[in-house]
C-alpha cells in the first residue's frame, strides 16, 4: 500500500462511497492514465456507515437533501443525483420494489392524523435494503470500487490531521502501530458514529461550523397489528409540535416487523471503564427473519442558546445517567409502568405473552426512563404517544415497551462553499455527521457534490 494519495476519503458510509464512485465515473481519461490514486480510510473493519444498518432509502429531494433545500443545486441536479446514486444501488443488488407511491395512502393518513395535530410528512419513492441484507450489498459495492484501483484502508484510525503546503498529513493508527499518510485532497465524511473525533479535528484545523439542535428520545416497540400506518406506509415519519412548550416531537426510523438492536460498538459513548451503547432497530427483508413486532423511534430536537451551550455533551451527560440508573445498560420499560411514573422490573418479562422485547433481556435492564429523562422530554414522549393513540388506540397498550436510550449525534453544521470545500483549502467534508445532510441518498448526494468540486480542482 502506498504512503501519498491524490485524494483521502475519511468514512466508507454512502457520503464516502459516493464521492469514490463519481470520480471513478467521471475522471478525464488524462489523469486516469496518470493514476490518479484515491483510497477510503475508516476506524471499522467493515464498511459503510448507514447503508450497513437497515437501509432505508428516501428517493425524493425533499427529505434529507440539504443539497437541494439549501440551494446548492436545483431540483433537475438533486434528481440526477438520486438517480445515479439508487443505480449503482440497484446494480449491487438492492431489491427494486419502492413503497411510498400511492398518493391515496398518503392522504388518507394525513387526513387521519391532522385532527390530534399530527403531520405525516409525505413520501414519494422510499427503497428498503434490509439489515440482513445490506453486507452483501456493500461487498458488491466494494469489490467494485477495489476493481478500479480504489484502494480500502479498514480498521485503521486517523488520530490527528495537519494541513502542509503540499496537502494534508494524517497520522493513521491500526493495531497498534502508527503510520503517516499524505494526499492532496482530503474528504472527511465521518457519519453520525465520528462526531466527537470529528469535532476535534475541525477546531485543530481552525474550520469553521456552527452549533445544532441534538436529538434525544426513546424507542418504542408493539405489535406489528397495532401500527397499521405502517402496513400502508413503511417508514411514516410524523411530527408534533407541544402547543405548552413550542417543542418538536417526531417520529423516525420505524421497522415494520423488525427488531430492537444496539448500536455498533464504534458508536458507543465512554465514560470512565464503561462502554454505552445506544438502542436502535432493525428492519428485515427476509420473511423468515422478521419479527411480530414493529418499532420506532420518538426523538425530541433540543437546543440550547442564550447562552449557546455544547449540545452535544449535554446528551452525553444524559446517557451518562440513564446507563448508570439500568447498570451501564440500557433501560427497557413496559409502556404501562412508563405512562404510570412506575419502574419495570424484571418480573414484568415473564408471563406476558403479547408483546415480547427482541432483544434479551440480558442486553437490557428493567427500570425507569421518568427517573433519568427531565420531565419536558417524558411530557413530550407521552403526548405524542397518546396522540397516535387517538387512530390507533393500541399504540398505548399497557404491554407495549420504550427503551432509552436513543439518540442521534448531529449537532454541528459545517460553513462550505457550494462543492462542500471548507474554509481550508482543498478540505472537503460531506454526510450527516457535518450536518449537511440527513440519511443515505442526502448524504451521497453531498458525496457526489464533493466530488464534482474535486475534479474542478485537478
Amino acid at each position: 500500500m502506498k504512503n501519498h494519495y491524490n485524494l483521502i476519503t475519511i468514512g466508507s458510509g454512502p457520503a464516502g462511497l459516493a464521492v469514490l464512485f463519481y470520480i471513478k465515473d467521471s475522471i478525464p481519461e488524462q489523469l486516469r492514465s496518470k493514476k490518479f490514486t484515491t483510497c477510503i480510510l475508516d476506524k471499522t473493519k467493515y464498511p459503510s456507515g448507514g447503508l450497513i444498518n437497515d437501509g432505508k432509502m428516501n428517493l425524493t429531494p425533499y427529505i434529507g437533501f440539504d443539497d437541494f433545500t439549501d440551494g446548492r443545486i436545483n431540483l433537475e441536479e438533486a434528481w440526477l443525483n438520486i438517480n445515479y446514486f439508487d443505480q449503482i444501488i440497484l446494480r449491487h443488488g438492492a431489491n427494486p420494489e419502492v413503497t411510498g407511491l400511492d398518493e391515496q395512502v398518503i392522504k388518507y393518513w394525513k387526513n387521519k392524523l391532522e385532527p390530534y395535530d399530527l403531520e405525516l410528512i409525505e413520501e414519494t419513492k422510499q427503497r428498503h435494503i434490509g439489515t440482513d441484507r445490506s453486507k452483501a450489498l456493500i461487498n458488491s459495492m466494494r469489490k467494485e470500487l477495489e476493481e478500479s484501483g480504489i484502494e480500502f484502508r479498514l480498521g485503521e484510525e486517523v488520530t490527528q490531521i495537519n494541513k502542509n503546503k503540499n496537502g494534508f498529513e494524517l497520522l493513521v493508527s491500526k493495531d497498534g502501530d502508527n503510520y503517516t499518510l499524505t494526499c492532496n485532497y482530503l474528504l472527511i465524511a465521518p457519519g453520525r458514529m465520528g462526531t466527537q473525533w470529528f469535532r476535534h479535528q475541525l477546531d485543530q484545523l481552525n474550520v469553521d461550523y456552527k452549533q445544532l439542535p441534538v436529538e434525544v428520545g426513546v424507542r418504542v416497540e408493539m405489535l406489528y397489528e397495532d401500527y397499521p400506518i405502517a402496513h400502508e406506509i413503511r417508514d411514516p415519519k410524523i411530527k408534533m409540535k407541544n402547543p405548552t412548550n413550542g417543542d418538536r416531537i417526531k417520529t423516525f426510523c420505524t421497522n415494520p416487523k423488525g427488531k430492537i438492536r444496539l448500536d455498533m460498538p464504534e458508536q458507543a459513548i465512554y465514560y470512565k471503564q464503561h462502554k454505552l451503547i445506544m438502542i436502535n432497530g432493525d428492519g428485515l427483508r427476509d420473511e423468515n427473519a422478521q419479527t411480530s413486532n414493529t418499532n420506532f423511534a420518538i426523538l425530541n430536537k433540543i437546543s440550547l442558546v442564550d447562552p449557546e451551550q455544547d449540545t452535544e455533551q449535554y446528551a452525553i451527560d444524559l446517557a451518562i445517567k440513564t446507563f448508570r440508573v439500568g447498570g451501564w445498560k440500557p433501560i427497557v420499560q413496559r409502556l404501562e409502568k412508563f405512562l404510570d411514573y412506575r419502574r419495570s422490573k424484571l418480573s414484568d418479562f415473564t408471563g406476558r405473552e403479547r408483546v415480547q422485547p427482541t432483544i434479551p433481556i440480558g442486553a437490557i435492564t428493567p427500570g425507569d426512563i421518568n427517573i433519568v429523562y427531565p420531565a419536558r422530554i417524558v411530557n413530550n414522549i407521552k403526548t405524542i404517544l397518546e396522540r397516535l393513540s387517538k387512530e390507533m388506540p393500541n399504540v398505548i397498550h399497557p404491554e407495549n415497551l420504550i427503551y432509552a436510550s436513543e439518540m442521534k449525534f448531529q449537532n454541528i453544521r459545517v460553513e462550505v462553499t457550494n462543492y462542500l470545500e471548507t474554509n481550508v483549502k482543498n478540505l472537503f467534508v460531506a454526510g450527516n455527521g457535518a450536518g449537511l445532510s440527513s440519511g443515505i441518498v442526502g448524504a451521497a448526494s453531498n458525496g457526489i457534490l464533493a466530488a464534482k468540486g474535486i475534479l474542478e480542482k485537478l
